[in-house]
C-alpha cells in the first residue's frame, strides 16, 4: 500500500487527517514537491508532510570527503540536538573557530544566488544561511534522496554530536540503505548542506 492510501485509509476514521490530507494537496498544488527546484535548493523536507522543518537542501556535496572536527574536544549539549541543525552547526564552529575547515564551517560558509553561482554575484538574490542538518533533518534528506538526486552511495555527517563520547564521535549516515551510525569526528566523510525556507502561503 503506498503512501497515499495510507494516508486516505486513516482518514476514515481520523477528522484531524482530514485536515492534513487538505494541507499536502495545497501543498501539491503550489508545485511544491520533493525534489523541486526552490529558493538555492531542492525541496528535501515539508512540515506539512510529516518533516520536522521546511528545508531545502544544496544540489551538491560540498565536500567529497573532510572531517566533523574538534577531535579531543566536546562541543557539549548546544551541538547535540536531533532536530535543530542550525544550533548545532552555531555551536559548532563557536568552539572550533575557523582557522581550519570541517564539516559545520563548510556549510556556514556556503552560498549560493538565485541564478545558481557560488559565490554570490552582486545585485542578485544570495542564499547565505546553511547549516548542517542534524541527525533527523538529514534522516529527512535521506528518506528523499531519490527525488533530489545527486547524492553518492556514501557516509553524509550529520551535526549531532554523539553525547555519549562527545569528544570523539557525532552521527552521519549512510546514503544507501543503512541505518544512522556513529563514526569518530577525525574520519572523512561528505558534506551536504540545508537551510530553512518559507514555503509560499
Amino acid at each position: 500500500m503506498d503512501k497515499n492510501h495510507i494516508v486516505y485509509s486513516l482518514c476514515k476514521i481520523s477528522i484531524v487527517c482530514t485536515l492534513f490530507v487538505s494541507v499536502s494537496s495545497a501543498y501539491s498544488a503550489s508545485g511544491l514537491a520533493y525534489g523541486s527546484e526552490a529558493q538555492g535548493g531542492k525541496i528535501a523536507c515539508l512540515r506539512a508532510d510529516g518533516g520536522i522543518d521546511d528545508l531545502v537542501v544544496a544540489t551538491k556535496d560540498s565536500s567529497e570527503g573532510i572531517t566533523w572536527g574538534g577531535e579531543g574536544s566536546a562541543v557539549g549539549p548546544a551541538a547535540q540536538s536531533d532536530t535543530d541543525g542550525m544550533g548545532n552547526t552555531k555551536a559548532i564552529i563557536a568552539k572550533l573557530g575557523t582557522s581550519t575547515k570541517y564539516a559545520a564551517l563548510l556549510c556556514r560558509e556556503y552560498e549560493v544566488d538565485s541564478l545558481g553561482n557560488t559565490p554570490c554575484l552582486k545585485d542578485l538574490t544570495c542564499y547565505n544561511d546553511w547549516f548542517l542538518p542534524s541527525r533527523y533533518q538529514l534522516d529527512c534528506v535521506h528518506a528523499h534522496k531519490k527525488e533530489i538526486g545527486g547524492f553518492a552511495d556514501d557516509f553524509y555527517w550529520s551535526s549531532s554530536e554523539f553525547a555519549g563520547y562527545p569528544a570523539y564521535s557525532a552521527w552521519d549516515k549512510f546514503f544507501g540503505e543503512s541505518e544512522q551510525e556513529i563514526a569518530g569526528v577525525d574520519d572523512d566523510e561528505r558534506v551536504r548542506c540545508v537551510r530553512v525556507f518559507n514555503p509560499p502561503g
